[in-house]
C-alpha cells in the first residue's frame, strides 16, 4: 500500500520519529511517501531562509508545494497516515487528513502522547476523521488501522472533485513527472535551488486563474468556523454572525445552531474526563 505519511517535521526530532515511523511501515511491505524527504518543501525552508529565491519565486514555490502535495495525497498514494504527537495538531497535518478523508482514502491517525492521558479526549473534528472515532496509539497497530479502514471506507473511483482542486492537481502532476528525473537526495544546495527554480517555473505555466464565469456569484448559507472554547472566543463569533446577518446572510453558527452548546460543559467537567468516563465522553 503506498502511503503518504504527514506530521510536523520542523524539529529534528520530529524528523527523526517520521522517519522511524516510515523505516517500521517500509519493514511491513508499504511504499511511504515522507514529505520532508521525498518532497520539497524542506529543502525549499532552508535555502529560502539563505536568501537563495526572490519573492515572486517564493511564492510559486509555495504554491507548487501545495500543489505537488495534494497531488500526492490524492492521485500518488493509496492512504494516509497521520502522526498527532506534539502540544496540539500541526495545522497543515490537520489539513492534509481532511484532504484525503474527504477524497475517499483510507486513513489513520497515531498519537502515542501521556497528553491523552492527562488533558481528555482530542478533539472530535480530527478523530472523526478515522474509521473507529480514535487514534491508535501503538506503532504496531497502524497497518493493521490501514487496512481497517481500507476494508471500510475504500477508495472510491471517479470521485468527482471540484474545477479548482483539478487544476491543482495537474499542477502537481507535472512537478512529480519533473522531479522523477531528478535526485533530490543526492543533489548539492546550488543544484537544488536550480531545480526548485525550474519548478517555479512549472508552476507558473500552470498558474491558477479564476474566470470571469466564475466570479460574482451569490452566496447566500455560511457556515461560520473558529474557536468557540471561551467567553471572549464565543462574543467574537457572535459578532461576526451579527455582520453576516445586517448583509442579509443565513449564517451556521455552532454554538448556538449546533450541538456543541449542549455539550461542551459536560465535556469541560473533570468527572467527564477521569479514566473510567472516558469511553462514554
Amino acid at each position: 500500500m503506498k502511503t503518504y505519511l504527514s506530521g510536523s517535521f520542523y524539529a529534528p526530532e520530529e524528523r527523526q520519529s517520521l522517519e522511524e515511523i516510515a523505516a517500521f511501515l517500509a519493514t511491513a511491505g508499504y511504499d511511504v511517501y515522507l514529505p520532508h524527504r521525498d518532497g520539497i518543501e524542506d529543502r525549499f525552508l532552508r535555502l529560502q531562509a539563505a536568501g537563495a529565491f526572490d519573492g515572486e519565486q517564493a511564492l510559486l514555490l509555495r504554491k507548487a508545494i501545495f500543489a505537488s502535495e495534494c497531488y500526492q495525497i490524492i492521485a500518488g498514494r493509496d492512504a494516509l497516515l497521520y502522526v498527532m504527537n506534539g502540544r496540539v495538531p500541526e495545522e497543515g497535518s490537520v489539513f492534509k487528513t481532511a484532504l484525503a478523508w474527504a477524497t475517499g482514502k483510507p486513513l489513520a491517525i497515531y498519537k502515542n502522547d501521556n497528553r491523552s492521558t492527562f488533558h481528555g479526549n482530542d478533539n472530535s473534528m480530527i478523530t472523526g476523521l478515522t474509521v473507529r472515532f480514535r487514534t491508535v496509539n501503538a506503532m504496531r497497530k497502524i497497518p493493521g488501522e490501514l487496512e481497517r479502514a481500507a476494508a471500510v471506507k475504500g477508495n472510491p473511483a471517479g470521485i468527482d472533485l471540484p474545477p479548482r482542486l483539478k487544476e491543482i492537481l495537474a499542477a502537481g502532476s507535472a512537478i512529480s513527472a519533473f522531479l522523477k528525473s531528478r535526485r533530490l537526495s543526492e543533489a548539492k544546495d546550488e543544484e537544488i535551488v536550480s531545480i526548485l527554480k525550474e519548478i517555479a517555473g512549472i508552476y507558473a505555466e500552470t498558474e491558477i486563474r479564476t474566470s470571469a464565469a466564475d466570479t460574482g456569484k451569490a452566496l447566500r448559507k455560511v457556515y461560520l468556523s473558529g474557536p468557540l472554547f471561551c467567553p471572549e472566543e464565543l462574543k467574537t463569533m457572535a459578532a461576526i454572525d451579527e455582520v453576516f446577518a445586517k448583509r442579509g446572510y443565513g449564517a451556521y453558527l455552532p454554538q448556538r445552531d449546533g450541538v456543541e452548546a449542549f455539550v461542551m460543559n459536560m465535556v469541560d467537567d473533570p468527572l467527564s474526563n477521569a479514566f473510567i468516563f472516558k469511553p462514554i465522553n
